[in-house]
């Protein structure tokens, strides 16, 4: 809700199973509307710690990641290592997220809960929990959105979002999708081949 002059903006979170304004939650809660993401440059995991207190991340061996939230996160390497953080989207827990590759779009808001969230989120919330919200259908107009980007080491992306109302203030259906490709960036010495490319469709 957009606030006027000599108020303060109400920022509505769900960090509690319900909706609330965030000045009323007793939580340590960091919370990014999709115009804040955009505004940040937020695209990636990764990217939430130059906005967000108390959180870090590094890119682990193999496929991992480890995101930490008040130095608590996973630091063991195996298949049954349990994270200290917990990644919903949508209120489903991701037991096994994918932070080094998944990319944001066509998001509503990201919560950032610090501290223990494991009496709503379960015991893999020692450190806190991200909760990703996805954008939900408009159900009063049409709505499409087409983006793209084109960078170094051959690097496309697109993406593109398609909200279409089916029974008005009822009912309605929104299609949202991320292409990326990049070539790698790291040569290995034995053939010359370029290695750590990205193709994935979201």
């Amino acid at each position: 809700i957009s606030p006027k002059a000599g108020e303060i903006e109400e920022v509505v979170v769900t960090a509690q199973k319900r909706a609330e304004d965030i000045q009323s939650v007793p939580i340590a809660i960091t919370a990014f509307t999709s115009q804040d993401l955009q505004a940040h440059q937020i695209v990636q995991f990764k990217d939430l710690v130059f906005n967000t207190p108390n959180v870090s991340y590094t890119k682990s061996q193999f496929t991992g990641s480890d995101f930490q939230i008040r130095g608590i996160g996973i630091t063991s390497i195996g298949y049954d290592a349990e994270s200290g953080v917990a990644v919903h989207v949508d209120d489903v827990f991701l037991s096994n997220p994918p932070l080094a590759e998944a990319t944001f779009f066509d998001l509503d808001r990201i919560e950032v809960l610090r501290g223990p969230q494991s009496t709503l989120y379960g015991r893999g919330a020692t450190g806190g929990t991200v909760n990703v919200i996805t954008a939900k259908p408009a159900l009063d107009a049409f709505h499409a959105d087409l983006e793209g980007t084109v960078g170094n080491y051959d690097q496309r992306e697109v993406r593109a979002m398609v909200n279409l109302p089916i029974v008005d203030g009822q009912l309605g259906v929104r299609l949202a999708g991320d292409w990326l490709s990049r070539d790698g960036f790291v040569t290995n010495v034995f053939n010359n081949q370029n290695i750590d490319g990205r193709n994935q469709i979201s």
